[in-house]
């Protein structure tokens, strides 16, 4: 049996099939045997001189059915019959078959018994010598198919199945009727029979006419295990469909790139990509600014051919940092604390090396800055140095302002929020975004589990998770600088640009030293640092002669010179980052 979902077995089988049961006859007529000693054996046992089957289908489409097996001369020890219980269908799905009201009956002292193996119903017959045939009856449903809407619009049921399979002993004659309701305009009577891979015409069919007003056959001599199968069609009407399809589960089938699946998943991920595409576009995108971009710093001149240094409306490098990447970044608060030196908040004093092959260290004392601290700034400096001359060892500095980088970080996102540069704090954006991707990630995961477990819809399962991905991705570009923010970011790169390219023999030589150090904390944070540290080494109006407190904000031994600083630059700005986020 093998019902698809074109029922109608055509006479014109596979070329492969036929080439195979054609060389198959080949083998068999030069005598020799494809599966050896097996179909001699076979051969040797009796055969049954007729097999008679009577069937009837019911207006619900099921079948009785009647198998008469006759002997004439001799009689086998026994008979066995693995009628199937499912079969393959298109599409990852199986025919399932349901046998029931068996019974066994003999004119000689036979006993029986049946039983279900896997995907078969079993039925074993022992004979005696004096049995000359035997009777196997059932009931079968799920062998009415739907076959779909004819030509003229009527819906049909395509009856079909093996009248005779998995008999253990061959049958030198085969003849069988199938009673239909009386109703019933049955029509397509067709009848195979051979090896179940590959069947051929049976002897005859027919159906419908004076002689056989019912489908019938007739067919000649079958080996053991051969089928005989019959098909025919009726009106639903008149015969009910009872196929009973079961869906397996295979990745394939979880998966499948069928054009209903596949155009779903890709509707889905255009639909999808386009919504987070507009929502971050909605959300995401900073506020154009109608206005010029908002000067944060520049180099004013000051006399012919010199210029200085002049940061606009109080502008720190933490906020610069913040407003150009939307988060506070080690390098901002490293940023922040070198300024604070800068502007005589902190002293920053370089101890003398142990030995040659030691690591720099620095300490940092409170002093008596010329400005106001914003909170950020006076959390960083109480946490290093709560008192004025306290001093504090860079190496252990992360025990006292590593705690506090948490309220350094949350004061200055309070910062940009409160100066009109952000709507809401950029972090808090983030979190709700990240929180929304995340969930709907878990979300997308449980559909594409219960897609791939209960459906064939597993491609849009992975779509929805790749949806969830790219909010979990944009989540991060979410916080949205107003107007003015955008004004400001605008002019940060025009700030940069300037840093990295202010020719720096402009900067008046007896303001070099504080100019340029000046310009430091936010070269960290834009770029361009290294130029800046040897700007101040070209600027050493005594070379050769040590200069370890010619910068007011870092003093160093007695020894050092200002051609030592950017190395020594360089090792701070590294180990205040290990010791303030690695809490070293």
């Amino acid at each position: 049996m093998a019902p698809g979902h074109n029922r109608e077995v055509t006479q014109e089988m596979d070329t492969f099939k036929r080439a195979a049961a054609g060389l198959a006859t080949v083998f068999v007529a030069l005598g020799f045997s494809l599966e050896g000693p097996q179909l001699s054996a076979q051969a040797e046992e009796p055969a049954a001189s007729e097999f008679i089957v009577t069937a009837a289908v019911g207006a619900d489409g099921g079948i009785d059915i009647a198998e008469t097996v006759k002997f004439d001369a001799g009689v086998p020890s026994q008979v066995v019959q693995r009628i199937s219980l499912a079969e393959d269908a298109p599409d990852y799905t199986v025919y399932r078959y349901s046998i029931s009201a068996v019974e066994i009956s003999g004119n000689g002292a036979i006993t029986s018994s049946y039983a279900e193996d896997g995907d078969y119903l079993v039925i074993t017959v022992k004979l005696d010598s004096a049995t000359t045939e035997i009777t196997i009856g059932y009931h079968v449903n799920g062998a009415a198919f739907d076959e779909g809407i004819s030509g003229d619009g009527t819906a049909l049921t395509t009856i079909k199945w093996s009248l005779l399979q998995g008999l253990s002993i061959p049958v030198a004659k085969a003849t069988g009727v199938v009673a239909t309701p009386i109703a019933a305009q049955f029509t397509s009577v067709s009848c195979y029979s051979g090896s179940v891979a590959a069947p051929t015409k049976c002897s005859w069919a027919a159906g419908g006419t004076f002689d056989n007003p019912y489908p019938a056959f007739g067919d000649d001599a079958r080996v053991a295990g051969e089928v005989i199968t019959i098909q025919f069609s009726a009106p639903t009407s008149q015969i009910a469909v009872n196929e009973q399809i079961e869906e397996l589960w295979t990745l394939g089938r979880a998966f499948s790139t069928q054009p209903l699946y596949l155009i779903t998943a890709l509707a889905a991920l255009v639909v999808g990509g386009l919504l987070v595409f507009a929502l971050q576009r909605a959300n995401g995108r900073d506020v154009a600014s109608v206005k010029d971009p908002t000067l944060v710093a520049s180099f004013v001149p000051t006399g012919e051919g010199t210029v200085e240094f002049q940061v606009q409306k109080g502008f720190r490098p933490g906020q610069v940092g913040t407003i150009g990447d939307e988060r506070v970044d080690p390098v901002d608060i490293t940023a922040t604390i070198l300024d604070l030196a800068v502007r005589g908040h902190l002293r920053i004093t370089e101890l003398p090396a142990a030995t040659a092959h030691a690591p720099l260290d620095w300490t940092f004392e409170r002093t008596e800055g010329r400005d106001d601290l914003l909170p950020y700034e006076l959390t960083l400096v109480d946490a290093i140095a709560p008192h004025s001359g306290d001093r504090a060892l860079v190496s252990a500095i992360g025990a006292s302002v590593a705690p506090v980088i948490g309220k350094v970080q949350s004061q200055l996102y309070d910062d940009v929020v409160a100066n009109g540069w952000f709507t809401t704090r950029p972090d808090t954006t983030r979190n709700r975004w990240a929180a929304l991707g995340w969930a709907a990630f878990v979300l997308s995961v449980g559909a594409l589990v219960a897609l791939v477990i209960f459906t064939k819809f597993g491609l849009l399962g992975l779509v929805l998770v790749a949806i969830a991905g790219l909010i979990l991705g944009v989540s991060q570009t979410m916080p949205r600088r107003t107007a003015a923010g955008s004004a400001v970011l605008a002019g940060l790169n025009a700030l940069s640009h300037v840093i990295a390219t202010q020719p720096l023999d402009t900067i008046a030589k007896d303001k070099a030293y504080e100019e340029i150090s000046e310009v430091l904390p936010y070269a960290i944070v834009l770029g361009s640092c290294a130029r800046w540290t040897q700007a101040l080494v070209d600027a050493d109006n005594d070379p050769g002669v040590p200069d370890p407190e010619d910068l007011s904000w870092y003093y160093a031994p007695g020894t050092w010179s200002l051609s030592d600083l950017p190395a020594a630059f360089d090792s701070l700005v590294a180990t205040l980052q290990g010791r303030l986020y690695g809490h070293g």
